[in-house]
């Protein structure tokens, strides 16, 4: 048994040392009648040793652990050159059983591959302008006396020719390096036939009607019938669908793009690629239910680093919007460690992936507020693209203007507006480049920038800047709504809205109703076509209406107002009992209609004295704020104490207004100091602190006052009271003590015993 056995374990060593762990190939030029072409880097992305072709063009591989039948990927490299197939930088093959055959690797000329995308971009260039002046027609029809229904129906038409006309925009890039990446020596006679048509010829209908459904069909039932090219055959038979379905993008057939993307997978349920592809195209038609299974599968075949890392970071992006966040980023961290790893023997083929990966992680880790990990992410894939953008401005300058949007909104978040300015101010300039150049696909960019530049300049009450922003902003999606109203409406009811918000902020109440009339009038509308997915939305419109005019009223007095505002809450409940209780965002807006109702009745004439004092009170502080030097702020300061005093005689006991008033005789005491009266200092701190003694800060006002006055002793005793004491998170009352001696010295404002202040502050 002994000898048995050892026999048997040497039989099977021998066998497994006579497995095939190389392979061996051949790189062909194709650029120049497939000719074999030498000193073609090949690197292997797995545990083997780098090669390079001969001059007949010939190579071997020899791989460590990899066994016969396992995929493995070799990035192919030369200078001016790139590889004809599935990816433009790699291949993908399988070890064979024959250690003899020779796998063939087709690469092209850079520029011949260029100028190829460039005649197939202009054709499908060709045929968006042919759908645009289908569209423009159409416009023009919809002007012609027709019924409403006849122009719902136009409008309809409309927005299904204009989305088809944005998406093969968007893609058109795309689906032009994969038409111009296939190699037609791998391809059937007839694709080679349709795709000379499409590309030579331009004519992309003769193209689909030589790779017609029955041809396609037809060969694949006449591959079956051929065993002994069964294998090659059925892989070109494959192809086949997998490059109808492209065709049918590129004519905005997307139902039978689709149909065809399933048959190909359908002949061929191991075909990673095509899985991919397909997930991919359903994921982009937002067909999540369907994309997943087939990312799921698409997993489950992935051999290699790169495979896999792209996977995960489109699995993420389908998880991010399907809003189960935890499984997204665990994605997109699995696929950023892959593309590091991929980096460092890599650096050109795989940092835009890390940086792509990383601006997704950070777009996901915004939405958890998670800022310091997100700015972190923003940041380096910011440094990546602008690495790349320099290098290759064409391919790259729209995904560094997208992460510099992307960040100014993490800074806008964060409330650092001076970086969340410049951080939009450098996207904008990149985009009104782009939109000047492709309008229809930058537009839409350059209005979301605008967007967030225009709420940035209302945050920091830079009204005028805002105005002009907004202005500008509304114009673009007027613009884009009138092409596109299902998917811009939403968009242009927004920024009206937030229009609005700036014209109520500077107290031009007649131009704020009208922004937000037009506003809430477009959710209305389309509320009324899509109860269920905009209905919420209305509502919430509906709640902010009521609420502007009730601020309207109570800062006004404007007549009709509170009739207006109750009439509003009476039509948000009604549109708000469509969806069930326990519904979290119904049951909010239900929580705040029930209480601005409660607010409105409660409102009465006798209380219009107290309004138009708090209006007055605004007014005065918007003057105070635009005041230049001390004297003027300090007369606009006794202003507003006085106006603080006489709403607390009207309503005595109101903690609110005393606070308020205690606050306002404070920064008086303040302006004060600064004027050189520190009697009157005294008195107002003092005054404040009589108000509202839980406003412990009016004494560092007081002690100022006090040392000014020359009350050392009665100055000293504030400042021993107080000096030890924690101030706030980050400053001790001391520190606040010196700051303000500092400040007024600064001024010009100093007294003998100021020295000894600082003396005892010191200690």
């Amino acid at each position: 048994m002994r000898n048995t056995f050892t026999l048997l374990i040497f039989l099977l060593a021998h066998l497994c040392f006579a497995q095939n762990h190389s392979i061996k190939g051949i790189v062909l030029n194709k650029s120049n009648e497939a000719t074999p072409e030498a000193n073609v880097h090949l690197i292997p992305l797995d545990d083997a040793n780098d090669a390079y072709s001969g001059t007949d063009g010939k190579f071997t591989i020899e791989f460590l652990s990899r066994k016969v039948g396992e995929s493995v990927t070799i990035l192919v490299q030369k200078p001016g050159f790139q590889v004809l197939g599935a990816d433009d930088k790699s291949v993908t093959v399988v070890i064979p059983n024959d250690p003899q055959e020779r796998v063939r690797i087709a690469i092209v000329r850079q520029d011949d591959f260029d100028q190829r995308v460039k005649r197939i971009t202009n054709i499908l260039e060709k045929r968006i302008a042919e759908q645009s002046l289908k569209i423009d027609s159409l416009i023009a029809q919809r002007s012609n006396g027709l019924t409403e229904d006849e122009r719902a129906a136009l409008t309809a038409q409309i927005t299904k020719l204009y989305q088809q006309l944005q998406e093969l925009e968007a893609n058109k890039t795309e689906l032009a390096q994969r038409l111009a990446q296939t190699d037609l020596d791998e391809a059937s006679g007839f694709a080679r036939d349709a795709l000379k048509k499409f590309v030579e010829e331009g004519d992309l209908q003769a193209a689909l009607a030589i790779m017609s459904q029955e041809k396609l069909d037809e060969f694949w039932d006449n591959v079956q019938s051929q065993e002994e090219k069964v294998r090659r055959a059925k892989a070109q038979a494959v192809e086949n669908y997998m490059i109808r379905a492209r065709m049918l993008t590129a004519n905005f057939e997307f139902p039978a793009a689709y149909r065809s993307y399933l048959q190909a997978i359908e002949k061929d349920s191991f075909n990673f690629e095509n899985i991919s592809e397909a997930a991919f195209f359903l994921h982009k038609q937002n067909q999540y239910q369907w994309a997943m299974p087939l990312y799921q599968r698409a997993m489950t075949l992935a051999q290699t680093d790169k495979d896999r890392a792209t996977l995960l970071n489109n699995l993420g992006l389908l998880l991010e919007d399907n809003e189960s966040f935890a499984e997204a980023e665990a994605a997109f961290q699995e696929a950023l460690k892959i593309y590091r790893r991929l980096v460092e023997k890599n650096s050109n083929a795989f940092l835009p992936d890390v940086a792509g990966t990383l601006n997704n992680l950070g777009i996901l880790l915004s939405a958890k507020e998670s800022y310091t990990e997100a700015e972190a992410a923003y940041l380096e894939a910011l440094e990546a693209f602008r690495q790349l953008a320099q290098k290759n401005p064409d391919i790259y300058l729209p995904d560094l203007a997208a992460i510099l949007n992307n960040l100014g909104n993490l800074y806008l978040d964060k409330e650092s507006y001076t970086e969340a300015e410049a951080t939009f101010q450098e996207a904008l300039e990149i985009r009104w480049e782009l939109a000047q150049g492709a309008p229809d696909t930058y537009l839409p960019d350059l209005a979301g920038t605008l967007y967030n530049m225009g709420n940035l300049l209302l945050y920091k009450e830079s009204f005028a800047e805002a105005e002009a922003v907004f202005n500008g902003t509304v114009e673009a999606y007027r613009l884009l709504a009138q092409k596109n109203p299902d998917v811009y409406l939403p968009d242009l009811a927004t920024a009206l809205h937030s229009w609005g918000s700036l014209k109520k902020s500077t107290m031009d109440w007649e131009a704020a109703i009208n922004y937000y009339t037009e506003s809430l009038d477009i959710r209305r509308q389309l509320a009324e076509r899509s109860p269920q997915a905009q209905g919420l939305n209305f509502s919430q419109a509906l709640l902010a209406q009521a609420l502007f005019c009730k601020d309207w009223l109570e800062i006004d007095n404007k007549a009709g107002c509170r009739e207006q505002s109750l009439q509003y809450l009476e039509e948000a409940k009604g549109w708000l009992s469509r969806f069930p209780e326990g519904h979290p965002r119904a049951d909010a807006f239900r929580s705040g209609v029930s209480w601005l109702q409660r607010e409105l009745e409660t409102y009465a004439p006798e209380n219009l004295p107290i309004l138009k004092l708090q209006k007055t009170i605004i007014e005065l502080e918007s003057q105070l704020d635009a005041a230049g030097d001390e004297a003027t702020q300090l007369s606009w300061q006794i202003q507003i104490v006085a106006k603080w005093d006489s709403l607390s005689a009207l309503r005595p006991g109101d903690g609110t207004i005393q606070t308020r008033l205690a606050n306002a005789c404070g920064n008086l005491a303040w302006y004060h100091l600064f004027n050189r009266q520190p009697e009157a200092a005294e008195a107002a701190a003092r005054k404040g602190l009589a108000a509202d003694a839980s406003e412990e800060w009016l004494n560092t006002n007081l002690a100022l006052a006090l040392l000014y006055l020359g009350k050392w002793k009665e100055a000293k005793a504030v400042y021993e009271e107080w000096m030890d004491k924690p101030y706030d998170e980050e400053n001790s009352w001391r520190d606040i003590f010196l700051q303000d001696l500092d400040a007024l010295e600064k001024a010009g404002v100093g007294h003998p015993d100021v020295g000894k202040a600082r003396a005892l502050l010191a200690k």
